[in-house]
């Protein structure tokens, strides 16, 4: 069949209102996709297409979002390559199994798919068409997947696009599931709409989850709408007399008339839904690692009577429509052929096997340490003798006592998603901070007192490093590599032998004066032991995947944490698997974000938490979303979606949790 871009057809999976879906593969990965094709556009509409499929593009990946790998043209069609997703819509499963969910599993599955939901709002993305069909579920894996943005709406401060403050709908236009919709959306106010909304359609998909139906019905549309405008949110109860009282009251406050009265964010709406999750598998005792009687795993089913055993293979992708800057949805598509003839039962969320374990060399301590909502820390660096946080949406924070208070340091800093951050070796008083494409490489040399802007890429600047003879180097989304010259007033391009693709990290060795490794999506790890006049592969053979950090190891090789593959270490001929036979199951799906050496091990900060690798054997030291590392003063501090550390006792060089206060502007 046909090849798109980077990407081979192999067959039809299925046919939808804006195009064609395929079954395909990346002709020099290996991997599969579902390649959606947009058929008899005109000009216009495909450079709209463009500027929307970079948008989908550009989201950095979750474990629980489905990813867009590209998109491009052919002629008069446009094409958008997707993760190709086995699984069932929530909705279908209720159906198929004609009965509610286990209330814990409900709490479990809905939490998963609000952490996609406010990783989207941390990037500036609103859903607005959040339900049940909307939410996958892989029936071996256990995987929650959020898909469908088919009414996508940029917020004032997004990243991901270079559309601004533009939203991607029409004035007055009312666009989404009535039964679902919050009150602000079915009024077409495009200008109420944040994250608020999506919160709205969580607590909505709560009550289908709870009681088998949406919480507003109808004998038509406009009946349905003046219901969710007019009438209090109903209580699942009434429908469902046995869902808890706690559970039900979060329910019917995600789903208040007015935002304000919400959950505050997505986030702190999944916290209360394990919160209430947890209380309940407490009181019931289950065996940790068995699913709820009620709800038997459909990984293991048997096939029904003379029938081959099927799994619907779902082309889940986000569409784009062409027309009047929405992007359409693709809706869920199955290459199933006839379903079995008797309903097989939901299939059950995997149970962490790896959760964090208490050691004799860890201690956990909690404290009140979260940043405002929706913010992350994707930098850490020691500045002055202060500890200097770098923000994604809310910019430069600085902590003179390792981190009690905390004060906003952004004059001069236009753009406030900072992405990186690196203190001069040769100038210990100059600071530089890489943010996302709306700002650049900016540069403080007062005390962080000012910034100013000293490269304009038009790209995020992803790394910047410096080598051990001094020389800064810095690295963008857009693929060039710059060397910045003296005190960074001027900088040169330095990758005329790299092939065209993304940068995600660089790394500087420690012990070679001009030595560089730098990771491109898609086409591998590459390094230079000149400054940049020629780069060559890291090693014989590139890793099969996308590798999204770098690091050096204790034992002074390089290792490279690969999207959804887990980590490797670098040897001659190519690149090895760290620990394959216990890194954590149900982690394979996280990024690797961060790694570092400290204590003799290996730390990676993950989207699934942080791991520990030592004595041949990996640890999870903590779930929640790791983004960067920082070693100082005997502390491994770690950022994410908020700061924490773990102190490492002089006498035994062991790990042990601490922590200190929100980040506050000021």
């Amino acid at each position: 069949m046909q090849r798109l871009g980077s990407y081979q057809l192999e067959g039809f999976l299925a046919k939808g209102g804006q195009g064609a879906v395929y079954r395909a593969r990346h002709v020099e990965l290996g991997t599969p996709a579902a390649v959606k094709v947009f058929e008899g556009r005109d000009a216009k509409q495909l450079a709209r297409f463009e500027r929307e499929a970079r948008i989908l593009v550009r989201l950095p990946p979750h474990p629980s979002l489905l990813r867009v790998f590209d998109f491009g043209r052919d002629g008069p069609r446009a094409w958008l390559a997707m993760e190709l997703v086995q699984g069932e819509d929530l909705g279908s499963l209720l159906k198929r199994a004609g009965r509610t969910p286990d209330v814990a599993w409900t709490c479990r599955t809905l939490a998963a798919a609000a952490d996609a939901v406010a990783f989207c709002h941390r990037h500036g993305v609103l859903h607005r068409d959040l339900k049940p069909a909307n939410i996958l579920l892989e029936p071996k894996s256990g995987r929650v997947v959020l898909a469908d943005f088919g009414l996508l709406l940029l917020s004032s401060d997004s990243d991901v696009g270079s559309l601004d403050a533009q939203r991607l709908s029409l004035t007055g236009e009312v666009r989404g599931t009535p039964a679902f919709m919050p009150p602000e959306q079915a009024e077409g106010d495009r200008d109420a709409l944040g994250p608020p909304a999506d919160v709205y359609s969580l607590g909505a998909t709560l009550y289908y989850l709870l009681t088998g139906r949406p919480p507003f019905e109808g004998s038509s549309t406009v009946n349905v709408l003046y219901k969710v405008l007019s009438e209090p949110p109903p209580d699942p109860r009434h429908v469902a007399p046995e869902v808890p009282a706690e559970l039900a009251t979060l329910c019917r406050s995600a789903m208040a008339k007015d935002p304000a009265q919400r959950p505050q964010s997505a986030r702190a709406f999944a916290a209360e839904l394990r919160r209430i999750g947890a209380s309940l598998q407490g009181d019931r005792k289950e065996t940790p690692g068995e699913p709820p009687a009620s709800i038997p795993s459909t990984a293991d089913a048997p096939p029904s009577p003379g029938r081959a055993r099927r799994r619907g293979v779902l082309a889940a992708a986000l569409g784009v429509p062409l027309v009047l800057g929405l992007l359409a949805a693709l809706a869920a598509s199955w290459l199933a052929g006839h379903r079995p003839s008797n309903s097989p039962p939901l299939p059950d969320p995997p149970r962490r096997d790896s959760a964090p374990e208490p050691a004799e060399d860890l201690e956990r301590q909690e404290r009140d340490l979260r940043l405002p909502a929706d913010i992350a820390i994707h930098a850490l660096v020691e500045f002055q003798g202060a500890l200097v946080a770098g923000t994604y949406g809310a910019g430069v924070f600085r902590s003179d006592d390792d981190g009690r208070r905390w004060t906003y340091q952004n004059a001069g800093l236009s753009c406030p998603e900072v992405l990186c951050l690196r203190v001069d070796r040769k100038e210990p008083d100059v600071i530089y901070a890489g943010t996302s494409f709306r700002g650049g490489l900016y540069a403080s040399r007062d005390g962080l007192r000012s910034w100013q802007l000293v490269l304009h890429d038009r790209s995020d600047v992803r790394a910047i490093a410096q080598t051990a003879e001094g020389t800064l180097y810095v690295a963008t989304s857009a693929g060039a590599v710059f060397a910045l010259d003296g005190d960074g007033a001027s900088a040169r391009r330095v990758d005329a032998d790299l092939p065209g693709a993304p940068c995600r990290a660089l790394v500087a060795d420690p012990e070679r004066p001009r030595t560089l490794y730098l990771a491109l999506e898609e086409r591998g790890i590459f390094r230079t032991a000149d400054g940049g006049k020629s780069w060559q592969p890291a090693a014989r053979r590139q890793p099969h995947g996308k590798a999204w950090a770098l690091g050096f190891g204790p034992d002074g090789a390089l290792y490279a944490g690969l999207a959804e593959r887990g980590v490797y270490r670098a040897d001659r001929d190519g690149w090895t698997r760290v620990g394959p036979e216990n890194y954590p199951r149900e982690r394979t799906k996280a990024i690797v974000n961060d790694l570092v050496a400290w204590g003799g091990a290996l730390f990676a900060a993950t989207s699934g938490g942080v791991l520990r690798y030592a004595g041949g054997a990996w640890r999870v030291l903590d779930e929640e979303a790791a983004l960067s590392f920082l070693v100082r003063k005997h502390r491994l501090y770690v950022g994410g979606e908020s700061l924490r550390t773990f102190a490492l006792r002089a006498t035994d060089r062991s790990a042990a949790g601490a922590g200190s206060r929100p980040l506050r502007r000021r």
